[in-house]
Formats: structure tokens, sequence, C-alpha cells
């Protein structure tokens, strides 16, 4: 019997490190280009090293801690591993057609069939995409083509003359080539493994035209499916390990005082790369919401569709240095300063110095940081004062509290909180839960948790009220909020919920009904363009939330449908909506970071020998790197994972509220309200999941660990 066990428990670490293996290659490793024996000698070496692993982690984690924790808490642990994987395969899924990395390589040349001398120039061959099966679709960039233009609709030859595109790669399905044919349509030759095939794009009308591309692959479900089910058990374990680690290694708070020269020392590496990004994209990265910002400044009409303050303060700004480079330059100093300041917080609550230097340097180098600090974007101050307002929950938690006793430190408080409060307009629902969260925590401090309230209650309706009276801005940020409703409004009007003849006419007032473009990632079709009954809309403001929820009660499946897609941002890593990163764009060996426009601003590189590299850095950190580099989802998944594993080690329900409250309340409501797939708008959680990894060395172990 004892040997049988023995079979068994080798046999799960075997399979555990062989899943490993195909989860890690598929998910990272799937784009290089390996040759057979080389390929499998990579796969028998992964899965040594998880067989390896499974058995330390087995021996040295999970059974000591196992015999730590009550049955009802190891069942508990293990639903909330197998919970949390299933839903990380949701938001980072493992394609099936990823497994067809084990089948030969197949190769697509497509070339155009040349034209007689006296045929028409204008002819193209346009090819729209390659899939494996009917869902899949192999990225663009995996294309190499000689005279090709590639463009998010696909790779084009504009005249039909030019060398060959060609793809080289693994398909687990039949694959579809789609070509887009029409009157300019010229006529191409398809070589699939050898075989050529030529295809008329020619056609009376605009039209897909599909070429299947045959492959003889056996066993390709079963294969799919064992590594979806290797992809969720390597996610159990990885989690149970954690939470293994997590038990056996209780930490409690450790208070050093940091001095304020070793935080601005901190500051230096993001101040460095600040100012690079600034020089380089001089004077500032400007889109066209920055634009219409500067054109508020420049003719002192303001108003509050995006919070007025920001415009305000760049006003007050270009008061010195006429100039959009001085906001840009002014974000900078306050991205420095708050990374040195955050570092140094966390140095005070345990951080060891090498650490924080590495956190620095982190922030410095990941590129989403300068480059937001120097675009005119009112969502980047937000989300240094969100980003600040976590580090002072971290204090209070550490503290169970007593941080609040000072004046100085109640005042901070306030202070942050009124950023998030002003800066965006659902702060206002952050900084009230916040608020509310702390005084049920900590009643022993209410009166200093109810004055940072107050004073920052007093300080935002004060900028709000008085403020904005006294700089005329005229107040119409109910419209934006109403696009919210909107958006669901699209999404019932073309998923074919019933309408009652009133809202048949008013939709239809709005837009005519059959022109409705509805796109779950973004409002912006529909709401953005000419055609739209804009005054209409504004003057029907209080009909909205009733006409929504009608809808929604109608019909839920709708809404859910829509929501899933919208709320992509906040919880897919492998976001499938068009994200907007930032504004730099290449375009024929040619930078933009500036929208066109009619107030004399341009592009004036004061660095123009680093435009093109710093460039083509950022596009490809964007392209190639957006699910690690530019990743809210992402960023989210790896706060709660160090969140969970320090709530743990701390034992205290109450630190994991504090300390959670901030991201987490900021990316449920972004997931109810997001109206556009823009980076941005989660940015603040991306820089708090950079800051809780100072968590993992903060405070010292637990004396009742010993």
């Amino acid at each position: 019997m004892q040997s049988i066990r023995n079979y068994l428990v080798h046999g799960m670490w075997l399979i555990t490190g062989i899943a490993f293996s195909l989860s890690f290659y598929a998910i990272f490793l799937r784009w290089v280009d390996f040759s057979g024996w080389s390929l499998w000698l990579i796969l028998l070496l992964f899965a040594g090293l998880g067989t390896w692993l499974a058995q330390n982690l087995t021996m040295r984690v999970l059974l000591p801690a196992s015999q730590k924790v009550s049955f009802r808490q190891k069942m508990m642990g293990l639903f909330i591993a197998v919970g949390f994987s299933l839903w990380l395969m949701i938001a980072i899924p493992l394609r099936p057609e990823w497994m067809a990395f084990v089948y030969p390589k197949h190769e697509l040349i497509i070339s155009p069939v040349l034209q007689n001398e006296g045929s028409n120039p204008s002819v193209r061959v346009w090819v729209e995409y390659l899939s494996d099966g009917n869902r899949y679709r192999i990225p663009l960039h995996q294309f190499q083509g000689e005279g090709w233009q590639r463009t998010d609709e696909g790779w084009i030859l504009p005249t039909g003359h030019g060398g060959s595109l060609r793809w080289k790669g693994h398909l687990l399905n039949r694959g579809y080539l789609v070509f887009r044919g029409g009157p300019k349509g010229g006529k191409a030759q398809v070589q699939w493994d050898g075989k050529p095939y030529e295809v008329n794009l020619s056609a009376p009308e605009v039209s897909q035209i599909i070429v299947k591309l045959d492959v003889s692959h056996p066993y390709a479900k079963p294969l799919s499916w064992s590594g979806l089910l290797s992809y969720g058990w390597a996610l159990v374990w990885v989690f149970l390990s954690l939470t293994g680690y997590a038990v056996l290694n209780p930490r409690e708070a450790s208070l050093v005082p940091a001095s304020w020269k070793a935080w601005i020392g901190y500051s230096i590496p993001p101040l460095f790369t600040g100012l690079v990004y600034w020089l380089t994209f001089y004077p500032a990265i400007l889109s066209e919401d920055s634009i219409d910002q500067w054109r508020q400044v420049l003719t002192g009409q303001f108003n509050d569709w995006a919070p007025a303050i920001y415009t305000l303060i760049t006003a007050g700004v270009a008061k010195i240095w006429h100039t959009p480079a001085s906001m840009a330059l002014l974000q900078v100093l306050v991205f420095s300063l708050l990374v040195g300041w955050g570092v140094g917080q966390f140095r005070s609550l345990g951080l060891p110095q090498g650490i924080g230097w590495g956190l620095s340097l982190l922030f410095a180098l990941v590129p989403a940081n300068p480059l937001l600090a120097i675009t005119h974007w009112k969502d980047v101050l937000y989300s240094y004062g969100l980003a600040g307002l976590f580090i002072l929950c971290v204090w209070i938690a550490e503290t169970q509290g007593k941080w609040l006793a000072e004046r100085r430190h109640w005042l901070g408080l306030s202070f942050m909180a009124t950023t998030v409060f002003l800066f965006r307009h659902n702060g206002v629902a952050i900084f009230f839960v916040v608020f509310l969260v702390l005084l049920v925590l900590y009643q022993r401090y209410w009166k200093s948790i109810g004055l940072a309230a107050l004073v920052g209650l007093a300080i935002g309706f004060g900028i709000r009220g008085p403020l904005y009276d006294l700089f005329h801005v005229e107040r119409n940020s109910y419209i934006l909020g109403d696009t919210i409703f909107l958006h669901h409004f699209g999404a019932h009007i073309t998923g074919g919920t019933p309408l009652t003849e009133e809202e048949r006419a008013y939709f239809n007032a709005l837009t005519p009904l059959e022109e409705w473009p509805y796109y779950c990632c973004n409002v912006s079709p529909i709401y953005f363009t000419d055609r739209f009954n804009h005054q209409l809309f504004a003057e029907n403001h209080s009909r909205h939330l009733g006409m929504f929820l009608q809808l929604a009660l109608r019909n839920p499946g709708v809404e859910l449908k829509h929501w899933l897609c919208s709320s992509g941002l906040v919880w897919r890593v492998c976001v499938e909506c068009t994200t907007l990163y930032h504004n730099i764009e290449i375009v024929n060996g040619d930078v933009r970071w500036i929208e066109k426009n009619p107030y004399g601003v341009s592009e004036q590189s004061r660095l123009p020998w680093l435009t093109f590299p710093l460039a083509q850095w950022v596009v490809w950190s964007s392209t190639y790197g957006a699910g690690v580099l530019w990743s809210a989802g992402g960023a989210l998944y790896v706060f709660l994972v160090i969140w969970g594993i320090v709530s743990l080690q701390r034992r205290s329900w109450t630190w994991g509220v504090a300390v959670g409250v901030v991201p987490i309340l900021q990316s449920l409501i972004m997931a109810l309200v997001n109206i556009s797939s823009d980076f941005r708008y989660q940015y603040g959680v991306f820089l708090i999941a950079l800051f809780s990894l100072g968590m993992l060395w903060m405070g010292k172990t637990a004396r009742s660990s010993g």
C-alpha cells in the first residue's frame, strides 16, 4: 500500500511538472522559432524543473502548512485557489490553438500576380487576416512583407506590385486566409506548404474572399483540452503554494523611520527618465482631449466635462511659462516625488534598502510611467493621488490606526483623498467609501478620520463651487455621465431588445436606428459623430437613468454581455478591445505625439537623435509587451496576489480591508461605468501594483512563527 501511495505522489509531481512545462511554453515561448529537437528538449527541461519544484513545494511548503490549519481552512484555501485559477484562465486565457506548437510548421507565401503593362496600376492585394479555425486570428505582426503596408485592418499591397507576404508557424485547426475583394482588387498567388493557388480579388463590391488552408492533425481536440487542463492545474498549484508560504511565514509591522534625504534619493531615477522622455517628446504628449484642454487655457472658456481643476492648474502654470511643456514638467516632478516619497514610506515600514532602490528603478524603467508623466491627461494626477492614498492606507493598517493620531498625518490623508475627489468624477465615490471604511475599522480614531473628511469636503466643494464660479466654468459633466447610459442603449438597440414606441422615437431622434454604430469597447462611435443629436441628448438628462433600468430589466442578457466586454480593461490581461495606451505614433518613419491643432503646438524634440529609437521602444512595449508592461488587468492581479499573501501573513482581516479598499473599489467602479478601453483609466491601479511589490518585504518575521 505504501508503494502504491508513493507511485501516486510521484505521478502527481510528474503531472504537475508536465502541466507547468506546457503552460509556460504556450504562454511565454510559443513565438520563439525552435527547431523540432530543441523544442522537445526545452519542454523536457521545463517538465523536469516543474517536477522538481512540485516535489520541493510539497515537502517544504504544502505539507508543513497543512499541519498548521484546520480541515475547514484547508477546504477554504483549496476553494479560493481553484476559483481564482478558473477566473485567471478567463482573464489570461491559454488558447487551445496555442498548443499547436507540437505539430509541424506550415509556410504561407502570398504574392501578387504581376499585371500587364496596360493594366490598371491602382489594383491592390489586401489580406485581412489568417485564422486558426473559425475564432483565433493569427497576430498580424507575425507576417513579414516586402513592399506591403500593415494596418489595423490587415496587410495591403497598394499597387499590386511588390514582394511576397510570408508567414511560418503552427495551426491546430483548418486555416482560413481572408482577403478583401472589391473593384480595385488584383490577383494573388497563395502558396500553402509549396502548393500554389491563384485568387482573383476583383469583385463588383467590397467583400471578403476566403481561402481554406487544410491541415492534417490527429488528436487536435484532445490536445487542446489537455493544454487547458494543464494550465488550470498549474495555476491551482501556484496559488496553493503561495497560500502555504503565507501560512508558514507570518510577519508583523516593523517601524523604522527613514529620513527625508532617503526618499529624495529614491526620486532621482524616475526624475532622470522623466526628463529624458520630456526632452525627447517635447513640449508634451497631447491627445485630442489634451488639445481641447489647451484650447480652454488659451480662451479662458473652461468646462468640467473632464474635471476643470486640471485645466485650471494647467492655466496657472502656463502663466509662468506659456507652453504645454510647463505642465508636463510639473507632472514629471510630481511623479518623481511620489515615487521617492512612496518608497521612503515603505522603507519606514521595514522595506530593505536594496529593495527600495530596486522599486525606484522599476518605476523609472517601466515605459508607461515617464510617458504618462509628460501627457496632458487629468487621469495622471488622479492616479498619483490614488497611489498616494493607497500608501497612506498601508500606513494606517500597519499601525492599526495609530498613525491617524497625529494632525499632520490625517491632514496628509485629507490631501490625498481630496486629490482623488477633484481630479476624476468617480473619485467622489472613492472619497466617501474610503473614509467610511476607515471609520468602521478604526473607530477609536473617529475624530481624526472625521476631521480629515471634513477638511477634504470643504476643499473639494470649495473648488468645485466658488472657485469654478470665479472662473465661469461651464457645468456639463452630467452629459459625460449620461454617455454611460448611452453605451448601454447602443447595446440594447443592436442586441435586439424590444423597444417601446417612446424609446424607439427618442433613439431614432438621436441617431437613425439603422445607423447606431455600437461598439462594446468604446462609446465614441455613437456619441462623437456629426449625425448624433447632442442637444437633444443633453436636454433629456432626467430620462436616461429610468430608461437604462427598464432596458436592463427587459433584457439582462444584453446587459451582461455588454458589461463583460466594456469592463475587460479592468479584469482581462489579454484585452480583446483595441486599447489606447499612449499617443505616440510612427508614420512612415516620422514620430508623432501631438494631435493636429490650430493653436501652433507641434513636435519640437530637444533630443531629436533619441526620438525614433525611444518611440520604437514605446510602440514595441505596447504591442508585444502590452500584457506585462501596459496591462491594467495584469496589474490588478499582481496586487490581488500580493495583497492576499501579505493579508495572510498579518493574520488580520482589518489589515486586508484597509489596504485593499482603494484599488479594489477603483476597479469595481471602472468595471461598472467604463465607456472606453483606455489604459489611463486604470493607471492608478497599475501604480499601486508596482508599489505593492514592496509589501512582500515589508515588516519583520512575526515572533509567533518561531
